[in-house]
């Protein structure tokens, strides 16, 4: 967990007492639930344990007062709001015949125990099929925006879905930069590369390569639950992004070695080929805002799919071409 001073730092404003969405946890907060995921993933308590555990942590229950109340208080003002606490994972059906569901009931038994939808004849055949829980994020907001080695601060990148704008202060390089330093995690293991990842997210000023490698030392006595929450922030991001954006066909283009270590290096050959169509120099287009870049790189694919269905080249081809799946071919044309 975090320290007393730690949670001063960090900020604990958030006025929300029932939140329901990841983005509406404030840093402290989003760094409480990251502890209560982890010990649920190493299958310390079930699901309603962890909605308790949420609950009681969320909206600032003091669990002794809980047990100084008689158990219709308890149950009435307790377990009454326990399955608004759902927000970070969802239930996994592992049985065929889910898919043949209404795709509505689908939904909402990702959020919902099937055994608590009354009257609905999918959801007493949904309550037979074998399930898990599993995490469920995809974030659409940096939710530690400043993070403190002591008592100086480090200011980092911002990002926020606001309707439909996203907002952010990251720059084309240091999105693939970070990309690059992830893939090196999963491959290699965090220890070596975490606090270079951290520099590459909070470099106080404007991004640097160089800068972040020579920053990275200081970030070694951050609380490892800190670095771990900060990991989990920018990957439920990056899920966001792909899964639930226009973009997911610029991140879903099909991979030779079918790797996921094999992104970045996507995406760094992107900028050079956004120079080459005349967009500026390795220089400009590095220093891009990723949201701009992102748009720049999609209305060129979107472009190079027309010009060749416009050709009468088939679907297969234009998939062999521009590396873009079946699928998403068949979203745009």
């Amino acid at each position: 967990m975090i320290t007393k001073l730690e949670k001063r730092l960090l900020g604990a404003s958030n006025n929300v007492k029932f939140p329901t969405s990841w983005e509406e946890l404030d840093p402290v907060q989003f760094i409480t639930v990251i502890c209560i995921l982890l010990e649920f993933k190493s299958k310390k308590f079930d699901v309603r344990e962890l909605q308790l555990r949420l609950y009681t942590e969320l909206s600032n229950i003091n669990s002794r007062r809980i047990l100084r109340r008689d158990y219709e208080w308890f149950e009435k003002e307790i377990f009454r709001n326990l399955d608004k606490m759902n927000f970070c994972f969802k239930y996994v059906y592992d049985d065929a015949r889910y898919k043949n569901l209404d795709l509505k009931m689908q939904e909402r038994l990702k959020k919902i125990n099937p055994e608590k939808i009354t009257d609905e004849p999918e959801a007493v055949i949904a309550s037979k099929f074998n399930r898990t829980v599993e995490i469920d994020a995809a974030i659409s907001k940096q939710l530690i925006p400043n993070i403190f080695i002591g008592l100086k601060k480090y200011a980092g990148y911002s990002f926020e879905n606001k309707g439909d704008i996203v907002d952010t202060s990251m720059t084309a390089e240091q999105f693939v930069d970070a990309l690059t330093i992830m893939s090196l995690m999963a491959e290699h293991g965090a220890d070596g590369y975490i606090d270079l990842f951290i520099s590459t997210l909070y470099s106080c000023v404007e991004y640097s390569p160089s800068l972040a490698r020579a920053n990275a030392v200081k970030f070694r006595k951050l609380n490892p639950v800190i670095k771990y929450s900060i990991v989990f922030n920018f990957e439920s991001i990056l899920s966001w992004l792909t899964g639930e954006t226009k973009y997911n066909i610029l991140f879903s283009r099909k991979s030779k070695k079918n790797t996921k270590t094999k992104q970045n290096m996507g995406f760094n050959a992107i900028i050079y080929s956004m120079t080459e169509k005349g967009y500026g120099n390795i220089k400009e287009v590095s220093k891009l805002n990723l949201i701009e870049f992102l748009e720049l790189v999609y209305k060129n694919l979107i472009d190079s799919i027309n010009q060749l269905a416009d050709s009468k080249m088939s679907k297969e081809d234009i998939s062999k071409k521009l590396n873009v799946s079946i699928e998403n071919l068949n979203q745009v044309l």
